[in-house]
């Protein structure tokens, strides 16, 4: 169990990664030189092929939680069409870049960093619904937890792919909300959580993330937003493990009272 927790604890800390860097990078490489341009279009095809492979393998190894969310099947599921179908326009913007970044007008990096945005809040109501099995559920509590996911996204990545953050308020914000995560998830899965100690993940993490804001060392910065994110995403990883055995459970429990 703990080493498909901490594969899934990387695994979404990847996929968070990625999607944050898809936003924040672009946008501070609109007035920037040819060069710096040209390393970003070699590296964001990439990164996202390795963010698809983990969100495959997160899907893979959290099934019963991606039945409990209504995530799957994914013709069925409003959630994953939004999803896919945004992650196939960032897909298509990086191949775009990275045969014709040369050529990119300036106005049009900001227009990559908002296909980015737009992948950040599809993403992050997608982990959201696997994290509590509500995917079809009141919308207020998976939105809060959504927003907390993609605050997370936007201060992680800045803080580890810039030496100067713009976006230092988010970290805060971040790590403020962080902890919120855990209250909005439904109960049956809200209490084990908390339980199991999955609150202290939030509040380690919590911290981290806040500490960045006042690390005037960018490698100390960036190792302060990792271990915050890969903290944040055992967290994640325990409600998804609680999630799926609820669910798991439940058919046993109807055939018992249908007996």
């Amino acid at each position: 169990m703990r080493l498909e927790s901490s594969i899934a604890a990387l695994c979404f800390a990847l996929i968070v990664f990625a999607a944050g860097a898809h936003a924040v990078v672009p946008w501070r490489l609109r007035r920037t030189a040819p060069e710096t341009r040209h390393s970003w279009a070699l590296a964001a095809a990439l990164l996202l092929a390795l963010a698809a492979l983990a969100f495959l393998t997160l899907v893979g190894r959290s099934e019963d939680a991606a039945l409990a969310s209504g995530l799957v099947p994914f013709s069925a599921s409003r959630l994953s069409l939004a999803f896919g179908t945004t992650a196939a326009a960032l897909c298509l913007a990086d191949l775009l870049l990275l045969f014709a970044w040369r050529r990119l007008e300036d106005r049009a990096w900001p227009l990559l960093a908002l296909f980015g945005a737009v992948v950040i809040v599809t993403q992050a109501f997608t982990l959201a619904a696997l994290a509590g099995g509500d995917g079809k559920a009141s919308l207020p509590p998976l939105a809060l937890r959504a927003a907390v996911l993609a605050a997370l996204a936007l201060a992680a990545s800045e803080a580890i792919t810039s030496k100067a953050p713009r976006l230092a308020p988010f970290a805060s914000l971040a790590g403020l909300g962080l902890p919120l995560f855990a209250f909005t998830l439904p109960q049956p899965v809200r209490e084990p959580f908390l339980a199991a100690g999955g609150l202290a993940f939030l509040g380690a993490a919590a911290a981290l993330l806040f500490a960045t804001r006042f690390s005037l060392q960018p490698h100390r910065r960036r190792a302060l937003a990792l271990a915050g994110l890969i903290l944040a995403g055992f967290a994640w990883a325990k409600a998804v493990n609680i999630a799926g055995a609820l669910a798991e459970q439940l058919p046993a429990v109807e055939g018992r009272e249908g007996e």
